[in-house]
């Protein structure tokens, strides 16, 4: 096989890539451990995970928490393979240290928000197709924040048009006393959500293993409204066992809006539901797999390091693929060296090295 890896992120595909090599194995006599194509699974699930993500198979099997380490090592896998590393996750997440102050509002004002000292900024994300009740509970947010006279919301519609059109031509209270205006921020898809998360202060979102693995780096406190039965559900317990935010239905839109402005009234529950996500945050998750894939199982013997995709030039390319080259023409050199050998003159061969 001309392959290097195989990395699973789905709890089915491993299986399949396995079974295939098993097969190849049974129809080409030879031996399994012969066909050197290792097969690793990076678990995307936080709170709990089905049985189907642990093959002890696997050669690794990377795991983003504590539970589902615990419930690897409960369905068989051999703890060296386990590696505990988090959820990896894009450029924008890879540092999990917080923004100064005159930072936040910098960025705040660069993204059309009033800059603001006090944790006022709620982050209303709909996930890439916007989820269940997006509307309501925008709404609902949006008319509470406006009794209370202070308050900014940012709504992520994704790809939902519907609802980015609905909203942005939604006519808001305007509030009876003062010059306040709200004014929504309503967006559709955006790349830059990292930006988006450092300005907020806490936020709104179905209970998505990434949302939340990207919340937790960013410390917003996550108020969960929605999940995937199954197979998203434990990420709930994960957080609100963690008193990293809570969980309110999106079947209660005003519930959901007497929680926000339960929150922005109290920044030092804020504060703290802020320090608990920071603190179960792996922003370098990517790095530590990359790197404990690159040094255990492709023997490339190189450091790496958190490098832009722009800044990994040609150069660099080519002294990977010059290692490839010659991984695999030690690897031919052994296996017919293992076809040559006698028993005698192997266990000479090992007596002497």
């Amino acid at each position: 096989l001309d392959l290097d890896l195989a990395i699973s992120v789905h709890p089915l595909i491993h299986h399949l890539v396995i079974e295939a090599l098993e097969e190849i194995s049974r129809g080409s006599d030879v031996p399994r451990e012969d066909i050197r194509l290792p097969v690793v699974t990076v678990v995307t699930d936080l709170g709990s995970a089905h049985l189907s993500w642990f093959d002890p198979r696997v050669d690794l099997l990377f795991v983003p928490s504590q539970e589902i380490y615990q419930l690897a090592i409960k369905h068989c896998v051999p703890k060296g393979k386990i590696n505990l590393s988090g959820l990896p996750l894009r450029e924008g997440f890879w540092s999990a240290d917080p923004i100064r102050p005159e930072e936040k509002k910098r960025l705040q004002e660069q993204l059309g928000l009033r800059p603001t000292e006090r944790p006022e900024v709620v982050l209303l994300m709909g996930g890439g197709e916007g989820f269940g009740r997006l509307n309501d509970v925008a709404c609902a947010i949006g008319d509470t924040l406006i009794g209370l006279g202070y308050g900014q919301l940012v709504v992520v519609c994704g790809r939902n048009e519907e609802a980015r059109k609905f909203l942005s031509e939604r006519k808001w209270m305007s509030r009876q006393l003062g010059e306040w205006l709200f004014e929504p921020l309503i967006l559709g898809f955006v790349k830059n959500i990292d930006e988006y998360m450092t300005a907020a202060d806490c936020l709104v979102t179905k209970a998505g293993p990434g949302s939340i693995a990207e919340g937790m780096i960013k410390g917003l406190p996550c108020l969960l409204t929605a999940f995937v039965p199954g197979q998203e559900e434990g990420n709930i317990g994960y957080v609100t066992e963690n008193d990293a935010g809570a969980y309110v239905s999106d079947e209660e839109p005003e519930q959901i809006a007497e929680t926000i402005a339960d929150w922005l009234a109290d920044p030092e529950r804020l504060q703290t539901m802020s320090e608990n996500a920071r603190r179960l945050a792996k922003p370098d998750a990517a790095l530590q797999i990359a790197r404990r894939i690159c040094d255990g199982l492709l023997d490339l013997g190189v450091e790496l390091k958190e490098v832009k995709a722009s800044d990994f030039q040609s150069s660099n390319r080519e002294k990977l693929l010059e290692r490839k080259e010659k991984r695999q023409a030690r690897r031919r050199a052994d296996g017919e060296g293992n076809k040559v050998c006698e028993p005698d003159d192997q266990g000479d061969t090992d007596s002497a090295s």
